[in-house]
């Protein structure tokens, strides 16, 4: 029996309304009555306005409508800035009146986004904004942009308890400095990050009062324990991973400033960071399941700033997945990072690298197989990826990516090739516990998520690493993994020289495989 697109009910509707575009969403909206409700209702789920030039407009929009379902239907909304940053002209005490009248009655409003904060602060008028956005109590995410002293004096004042929260302060491109500062005790004590499962923390340097001998909140004084993710920008996970016991991902990343290499945003605070207090004697903070590592500082030299807050996170972690990347000379940092795989409390089975070649030509990968792959020898590793691009800096929309997916050359690059084919016997070769590995060339693809502004897309290959104890699995029971039966075909194939002890496996299996080492039920099965 074929259903006729009319018979379909409002909620079949709505999925399909939810795969085509928004323009067209507003076409079907003003002319089809079939689906004009579902499209209406779509439409008006997520709204943005300019404030505060559109604030009266957006106001009228949404109010004065007769049956007002508008302001019922506005679940998401984002307030973008029309004020210039280098010039304000004068406005009314009221202006964001309007803007404020809308937050109090949208009693349905679940997602707010604030971009540029400060500066609407600070507008005359601002301070009607900031308290109709502290009146608002039913946020599930909160999203804002540009906070300093004023955008903190609010956050303080919140009442709502979003599950989702994203704070970032001033920008890269903030005069003189890029991050705002904030009292360690006033970041950890705010309720909207007690009360928070999701955290993304962009860009605050913690600064103390002279007077303080103690730098840094207590962990039993201030507990984000509903926090399971946390993702950090320019800020020393050191000092914050300990406020979340519960924590199971953690996304990290360092991000220089300046082109010259002559300073960065991040380094030298050593009124907030605990590095140099740290010795042998780190107390395990969390036990992570995912520790994803971005650092675009020092590239080409041989000890970074923050090699030793890096190493101290895997210290205090113990993360079971281990993402990083390899800039040229950083084997003092991989040195590092093996030594501590081998220890008797190392929970990492998994270490996915992303690799890039820098200005002098030489391959990054080469060295970090010839240099550093052999300190990985004794560790339990279960799985190795590795991620290539050619240019970490090169950034493509996800657009252009998808267009790239059905056209394999485009995907793989002619440049890695022979690291493509040499890696994964190299690989096996040199990890004996390892029972996968993964490589895949591709893009850094936009993506606002990601501490960095970006994240690796690409098509990976992946293989199952058959050893000379046939079928017994991905690990032993005492290495905390499933076991993986391997067909008699598989097992000719590799007997018979073919792969050498590799048998390839299709990237759907692979992908499946990916996410259980990453999952909390792999985590579990680790004998803590």
């Amino acid at each position: 029996m074929v259903v006729g697109f009319q018979s379909l009910n409002d909620d079949v509707l709505a999925l399909v309304i939810a795969l085509i575009s928004r323009r067209d969403m507003k076409n079907l909206a003003l002319t089809s009555r079939t689906v004009s409700p579902v499209a209406r209702r779509r439409l008006l789920s997520s709204l943005r306005l300019k404030a505060p030039v559109n604030n009266l407009e957006f106001h009228n929009y949404v109010l004065e409508e007769d049956d007002r379902q508008r302001i019922q239907y506005l679940h998401k909304l984002t307030i973008l800035c029309s004020l210039s940053p280098w010039y304000h002209e004068p406005e009314s005490a009221d202006v964001y009146s309007p803007l404020a009248t809308v937050l109090v009655r949208a009693r349905n409003l679940w997602a707010l986004v604030v971009s540029e904060l400060e500066g609407q602060l600070a507008t005359e008028g601002g301070g009607v904004l900031g308290d109709a956005i502290a009146s608002v109590r039913g946020l599930r995410e909160l999203e804002l942009d540009c906070v300093a002293t004023r955008g903190m004096a609010l956050c303080e004042r919140l009442t709502c308890k979003p599950s989702v929260v994203r704070l970032q302060a001033l920008s890269l491109h903030s005069i003189p400095n890029p991050r705002a500062e904030v009292q360690p005790a006033t970041l950890a004590g705010l309720e909207i990050l007690r009360n928070a499962s999701a955290i993304t923390l962009h860009n605050f340097q913690l600064i103390c009062d002279e007077e303080e001998e103690v730098p840094l909140p207590q962990p039993h004084a201030y507990r984000w324990n509903r926090a399971r993710s946390l993702s950090l920008k320019n800020m020393d996970p050191v000092a914050l991973a300990p406020l979340c016991p519960n924590l199971g991902y953690l996304q990290v990343a360092f991000w220089q400033a300046d082109d010259d290499g002559s300073g960065t945003t991040y380094g030298d605070d050593y009124h907030y960071t605990r590095t140099a207090e740290f010795t042998d004697d780190v107390h395990v903070a969390c036990h992570l399941r995912v520790l994803d590592i971005y650092n675009k500082v020092n590239w080409n030299c041989e000890k970074s700033q923050i090699y030793d807050t890096i190493t101290l996170t895997v210290r205090m972690t113990l993360p079971v997945v281990l993402s990083m990347q390899f800039h040229y000379g950083d084997t003092t940092l991989w040195t590092e990072l093996a030594t501590l795989s081998k220890h008797a409390d190392a929970r990492l089975r998994y270490l996915d690298v992303l690799m890039h070649d820098d200005v002098s030509g030489d391959s990054d990968a080469q060295v970090w197989l010839d240099q550093c792959l052999p300190l990985f020898s004794d560790s339990d590793l279960l799985c190795i990826r590795l991620r290539l691009v050619d240019q970490i800096d090169r950034v493509i929309d996800a657009e252009e990516f998808e267009s790239m997916v059905d056209d394999e050359d485009e995907l793989v690059s002619d440049h890695w090739e022979d690291i493509q084919n040499e890696a994964p016997q190299v690989i096996a070769k040199a990890i004996p516990s390892l029972r996968y590995v993964a490589v895949s060339s591709g893009y850094m693809v936009e993506n606002d998520a990601a501490p960095g502004g970006s994240s690796f897309r690409g098509q990976a290959q992946w293989w199952r690493v058959v050893g000379d104890e046939e079928g017994s699995g991905v690990a032993g029971s005492d290495q905390g993994s499933r076991s993986v039966e391997v067909d008699e075909e598989d097992s000719e194939d590799a007997e018979s020289g073919e792969g050498e002890g590799l048998i390839e496996i299709d990237e759907e299996e692979g992908e499946r495989i990916d996410e259980y080492l990453r999952s909390e039920a792999f985590a579990k099965t680790l004998k803590l």
